[in-house]
C-alpha cells in the first residue's frame, strides 16, 4: 500500500496536482460537489455569526460601561445632596 504524505507536508503545487487528479476521478461525483458546496456555506455562515456575535459584545460592553457611569454619577450627586 501506497502511504500517503500528509496534506501539510505537501508543496502547494503537490496539492494542487492532487486536487486536479481528485476532481477528473470517478471518486469525485456531484454529491462530493455538493457536500463541498454545503460545507463551505456553513463555513461562511459560521464565521459571520462570529462576526456578529462580537460585534454584540461590543455594543453590551459599551452599554454596560455606559450604565456603570451613569450609577457614578447619580450616587455622587446623591452624595453632594446628601452634604457629602
Amino acid at each position: 500500500m501506497d502511504r500517503m504524505p500528509k496534506l501539510w507536508t505537501l508543496t502547494r503545487e503537490e496539492k494542487m496536482k492532487r486536487r486536479k487528479q481528485f476532481i477528473a476521478s470517478k471518486e469525485f461525483t456531484e454529491a462530493t460537489w455538493t457536500m463541498l458546496i454545503l460545507f463551505n456555506q456553513n463555513s461562511q455562515a459560521i464565521v459571520r455569526l462570529i462576526e456578529a456575535e462580537g460585534l454584540m459584545i461590543k455594543e453590551l460592553q459599551s452599554e454596560v460601561s455606559e450604565a456603570e457611569e451613569v450609577r457614578r454619577e447619580s450616587q455622587l450627586s446623591r452624595q453632594e445632596l446628601d452634604g457629602g
